[in-house]
């Protein structure tokens, strides 16, 4: 039987300079307009999700996301950003 191989030299624990700069880039824009540049994004696989809106905070996974954008919205606006 042949033994599985793996190289932890290929596991990314950061994230990507694109997701840094998209996780930037949407504070200040509407929910919508986050959510367009973020799925808009083509050269990687990028998700997100909302953790508080206003005053109302979302249940989350406690899984680290190098991919994902989390969002926190005041009034309609994206007013911080997290990656994870």
């Amino acid at each position: 039987m042949p033994t599985p191989q793996s190289s932890n030299s290929d596991m990314q624990f950061e994230p990507s300079p694109t997701v840094t700069a998209v996780s930037q880039e949407v504070i200040g824009m509407t929910e919508e307009q986050a959510i367009q540049t973020i799925e808009g994004i083509s050269s990687e696989e990028l998700t997100y999700r909302v953790t508080r809106r206003d005053d109302e905070f979302y249940p989350m996974t406690m899984d680290y996301r190098i991919n994902r954008i989390n969002l926190e919205i005041d009034n309609g606006i994206v007013t911080k950003t997290s990656i994870g």
